[in-house]
């Protein structure tokens, strides 16, 4: 009898075991393809754009997300097979199973017991970098920080006793519930939640590559992929991380010699398009003057968007054109403020692009006393109220300038700004304005203008600064960009650019580290970005939504057909909601997803999809509009790397033939990198 009632037991236990594994197990190993929502299905565009914005539907990359656990739900199920079978069969002799949060000395503790104990996937036991090396905690850590993801089963040997088939689950660092539970289907759960992610999932080197073009490219060209394959992505991390090392090919440099006002700097600028000084009295400005003005205006802004679109296309160095859309986005100077519309295009060559991979002191600097932005927040005719010029002005001082560089330029909004500070830093910087040179600190357009600065030691952020006329102003700019809420508000928008829209806080805190141990060097906060596990963790990959500039140099650059102009590209741009040199606010176009998906832009941007799917962007056949023959999807999607859903292979699938690559491009996998 008793022999047949512990048959019977270990019959229900085995059919328990297998029906966790079909149930449970087994579908977590299975990927299953989730539909999204294409703008040709019921619900219209709304529905693909609630496709796109929703994480929850394709944009969660179902198939990554299955790739990213697989490992770690194999590492369960053979957890769940050694258990169970140890459930099962009761060996003589084992005494109990415990299955808990052990730290490298306890599992010490348990080897000199000579107990016998298996390590789950994930488990501690490999001192400071545990979770095979990608997670960093001391294991003293892992159980605070990660709950049941960390988890280590003890099998301990002794003399069978009470405490036979019975477990202690324990939680937190060491506390013990003390539950005395059945063995069996506590072992399965548990197994099941050792198998899932600690920490970082890594992409493997092939998904890398594709990651690594969308990231520090605006997209790949035909065979980029398999080069950097070949080459190895942080290989051409390093290239990237270099461009000075990178010959600029002559079809680019043609481009760029044919535009007239790229080889200009901001004097020759004025010099040839600015106002004219009139030769007798001050009067108002003609219409034709006026009509002038304009004209010039729309061409010199229309050949900086110009160059910009060209480098974008056709430079290899990718990474540096990346960064000066980047910084100049930061730094944001809008083409319609006054005399700006004449420099927007030497304030990018003149103050960023020298400095993208170089100091963040030093582009600062740059930046600070550019003429262009000089005229844009207003220190141009800012005046001290006790200097030459400001006694005799009713409101002198100007403090726009200093506002935006404690805030936007630097410590950012959370930066707790005091009012005081704003005063300091504007009285610092009064005198800092353009004009014709008079001294040898005047160049390129700016001017120190002493009788607009007054002399005086000013208490800045905590610091005193000592009255110095422009060194002043320049020790002050010194002391911002050394600020560790600088380093923080700085990394964050890199780490939201280049690797989340939802900032990792671990990770800007290490960069912001390194950030303020470099003096700001760009160039080693980037490599410190790139070699981040959370840069290769596939649960970032894809899950960043490009900018209309983006999404169009991207197929420009995967359809890899000759480009003819891309003045007509621009002008797609402002259609699509981002005008090169044009964003109206300080801190420039937004990096966000939300802002790219409103309505109106999400249906023109599926109106450029169709339209670059046909082969009918004017780039490609300026002046007569002729479409050229229609792309192939299946070229652009090995091209761009795409992984397609079930949901956007069915829609290409039913499209007609003109339309299929249109719908591809305008799928989620073809809106993001």
């Amino acid at each position: 009898m008793l022999r047949a009632a512990r048959e019977g037991v270990m019959t229900r236990r085995v059919l328990l075991f297998l029906r966790f594994l079909v149930g449970v197990v087994l579908p977590r190993l299975v990927h299953v393809s989730v539909e999204i929502a294409m703008p040709a299905q019921p619900g219209g565009v709304e529905a693909g754009r609630q496709a796109a914005l929703d994480p929850g539907s394709a944009l969660e990359r179902e198939e990554q997300a299955a790739d990213r656990v697989l490992v770690d739900v194999v590492g369960g199920v053979v957890a769940v097979l050694l258990l169970g079978a140890v459930a099962v069969c009761r060996r003589p002799g084992w005494r109990s199973l415990r299955l808990g949060l052990s730290g490298r000395d306890e599992l010490a503790r348990a080897v000199r017991r000579r107990s016998v104990f298996f390590l789950g996937p994930g488990a501690v036991g490999r001192g400071q970098k545990d979770c095979r090396g990608q997670c960093g905690h001391k294991d003293a850590d892992h159980a605070g920080l990660h709950g049941f993801r960390v988890l280590s089963i003890i099998i301990v040997r002794g003399r069978r006793g009470k405490g036979q088939n019975e477990l202690n689950f324990r939680f937190g660092r060491g506390n013990s519930l003390g539950m005395r539970v059945k063995l069996l289907p506590l072992i399965l759960l548990a197994c099941l939640l050792s198998a899932w992610e600690c920490g970082a999932q890594a992409l493997p080197d092939e998904a890398m590559a594709i990651h690594v073009l969308g990231r520090l490219s605006f997209g790949p060209f035909p065979g980029e992929i398999e080069r950097v394959r070949a080459m190895g992505w942080k290989a051409y991390v390093e290239e990237q991380l270099n461009p000075g090392r990178i010959p600029v090919p002559q079809a680019l440099t043609a481009r760029l010699a044919a535009l007239a006002t790229e080889s200009m700097d901001t004097v020759q600028l004025f010099r040839e398009y600015g106002p004219k000084a009139p030769g007798g009295p001050r009067r108002n400005p003609t219409l034709e003057e006026i009509q002038s003005a304009r004209e010039k205006a729309a061409f010199i802004q229309a050949e900086a968007a110009e160059a910009k679109l060209w480098r974008a296309i056709l430079s290899p160095r990718q990474l540096e054109e990346l960064l000066c859309d980047f910084w100049y986005n930061h730094f944001n100077v809008p083409a319609s403020k006054g005399l700006a519309h004449l420099w927007v295009g030497s304030f990018e060559r003149e103050a960023i692009r020298p400095h993208v991979l170089g100091r963040f002191g030093d582009m600062l600097l740059a930046v600070t006393r550019h003429p262009a932005m000089l005229i844009h927040l207003e220190n141009w005719q800012s005046a001290s109220p006790e200097s030459q010029t400001g006694k005799g002005l009713q409101r002198p001082l100007v403090e726009m300038h200093a506002r935006e560089l404690l805030t936007a330029h630097t410590m950012g909004a959370g930066g707790k700004v005091k009012p005081q500070d704003v005063t300091a830093l504007a009285n610092i910087l009064a005198g800092w304005s353009i004009g014709a040179p008079r001294g040898p600190q005047d160049v390129n357009g700016f001017v120190f203008d002493e009788r607009r600065h007054e002399s005086k030691d000013r208490e800045f952020l905590g610091t005193v600064i000592k009255g110095g006329g422009m060194s002043q102003g320049i020790k002050a700019i010194r002391v911002l960009a050394g600020r560790p809420e600088t380093a923080r508000n700085i990394c964050g928008k890199l780490v939201r650019f280049f690797v989340a829209e939802e900032p990792p806080k671990a990770l800007v805190e290490e960069l912001s580290k390194k950030f303020l141990d470099t003096g700001g060097d760009i160039r080693a906060v980037l490599a410190a970005l790139f070699e981040s596990r959370d840069f290769a963790d596939s649960k970032h990959a894809w899950n960043r939504f490009k900018s209309p500039l983006r999404y169009a140099v991207s197929i420009v650059r995967a359809a890899g057909r000759p480009v003819s102009e891309v003045r007509s590209l621009a002008e797609n741009l402002e259609w699509l909601g981002q005008g090169l040199y044009d964003a109206p606010d300080v801190s420039g176009y937004k990096d966000e997803r939300s802002h790219w998906l409103a309505a109106d832009l999400f249906l023109k941007r599926l109106n450029l999809s169709v339209m670059a799917g046909k082969g009918a962007l004017p780039c490609w056949s300026p002046g007569n509009w002729t479409p050229l023959e229609k792309l192939d999807w299946g070229s652009l999607a090995r091209t761009m790397g795409l992984k397609l859903s079930a949901g956007t292979a069915k829609a290409v699938e039913q499209a007609a033939p003109e339309l299929k690559a249109g719908v591809l491009l305008g799928a989620p996998e073809g809106q993001q990198y």
